[in-house]
């Protein structure tokens, strides 16, 4: 292995773990949210709205944290966030009733923020067109371990302790990643980079992104992609545990399945980048998913083939979902080597509204079982092709050079 072989999976490794605090903070949960609905004394729909907030939080903070650090930097927001982080697991761990933890987890999306839009932030100071993408892809690898690792986590922790006890684990980890940061990670944006310390100048260069719609159809289509991840992670608890009837172990057995299909897809990203654009390799993924979906709702409807089938279907759709969000990452963010920290934050905001909408909704779609969660899969992913494809362009508007203040 090369010295920049070394570098660059090094970057992938630091980068992944930071990018990782949010999606524990989500995983390593859900086998405990049956319990935590029984503990608060609140209905399904009440807990799972704890996750719609987490998701909201995360998007409103990164509008903060990216503008900041093309003004300050990428390391300092980053290690501040990630202390916040650690604070408000401590204090969901000792929230009293749903309220209070709610609050809790607004504060611990603020903090889970920082990893997730300056770590695309730092990447794209490192790396843009192909090599981004790649890039993209090996942090999505990295990641991948936290869907694998969290729920088998969460019920491990479950089988001898209260629910509470995930989130000691949680400021753990958060600790675990400020440390690696702290030491593992250079500073990427140098001050001769650094834009003016100022609110306006960021925000009128995120009005310039809203009106390219290379950028927008390229965010929107990965937001409501993850969107529609979300929705699943989000309901499938109610969906295998209530619905279906497994156990929490086998829950957890088949979430950590799902998760090695989106390292899977992330590897396999990462060949067929030496072969394919990333353009047209997101094309594919879109259409891919839109097929899944449609399946998925048409088992729901039917309730052909029970929980494996229709657990084979989201393993399919999360490998899509894997090859969606790396390309479209490296799409939108490609132009704007100055300010990647205005469009990381403005990505970010995108993903959170996305994914905050789609887990509301499918709370309170009529009816049970998989239908409700395969009608908002399929509307997510319709509607992420309608943008990735038909806004965006397609292969002639993916391959076009914008400028940055377009």
């Amino acid at each position: 292995m090369t010295a920049a072989s070394r570098n660059i999976v090094g970057l992938a490794v630091i980068l992944g773990s930071a990018t990782a605090l949010s999606p524990l903070s989500v995983d390593m949960y859900l086998p405990a949210l049956p319990l935590l609905q029984n503990d608060f004394g609140v209905s399904a729909a009440a807990a799972q709205q704890t996750l719609s907030i987490f998701l909201l939080g995360m998007g409103v903070t990164q509008l903060l944290f990216g503008p900041v650090s093309d003004s300050l930097g990428r390391k300092g927001p980053m290690l501040f966030g990630m202390g916040i982080f650690v604070l408000a697991s401590i204090g969901c761990a000792l929230s009293a009733g749903v309220g209070q933890f709610s609050a809790f987890r607004l504060v611990q999306a603020l903090g889970g923020a920082a990893g997730g839009v300056l770590g695309r932030a730092v990447a794209r100071d490192h790396f843009d067109g192909p090599q981004l993408a790649r890039l993209f892809s090996m942090i999505a690898l990295v990641m991948g371990l936290a869907p694998v690792l969290a729920p088998l986590a969460g019920t491990a922790v479950l089988l001898v302790a209260p629910w509470r006890a995930i989130f000691w684990v949680l400021a753990a980890l958060g600790m675990a990643s400020f440390v690696l940061v702290w030491l593992g990670l250079r500073e990427s944006l140098p001050p001769g980079a650094r834009a003016t310390l100022s609110l306006g100048e960021p925000f009128a260069a995120m009005r310039g992104m809203v009106r390219n719609r290379f950028f927008m159809g390229y965010s929107v289509a990965v937001s409501l992609s993850w969107s529609a991840m979300f929705c699943y992670i989000a309901s499938s608890p109610f969906v295998f545990i209530v619905h279906f009837g497994l156990s929490p172990a086998q829950f957890a057995a088949l979430f950590c399945l799902n998760a090695l299909g989106l390292m899977a897809s992330s590897q396999m990203n990462l060949r067929l980048l030496r072969r394919y654009t990333p353009a047209l390799l997101l094309r594919a993924a879109l259409i891919a998913e839109c097929t899944v979906a449609m399946g998925l709702l048409a088992l729901g409807l039917s309730g052909f083939g029970g929980a494996p089938a229709v657990a084979a279907l989201l393993f399919c759709f999360v490998f899509c979902c894997g090859l969606v969000s790396p390309n479209a990452m490296a799409l939108a963010m490609g132009p704007f080597a100055r300010g990647a920290g205005a469009a990381a934050a403005l990505m970010g905001l995108l993903q959170g509204l996305a994914g905050a909408s789609t887990t509301a909704l499918v709370g309170r779609m009529p009816g049970g079982g998989v239908v409700p969660m395969a009608t908002v899969v399929l509307m997510a992913a319709l509607s992420a092709f309608a943008f990735g494809v038909l806004v965006a362009g397609g292969r002639g508007g993916a391959a076009r050079k914008v400028p940055e203040a377009a």
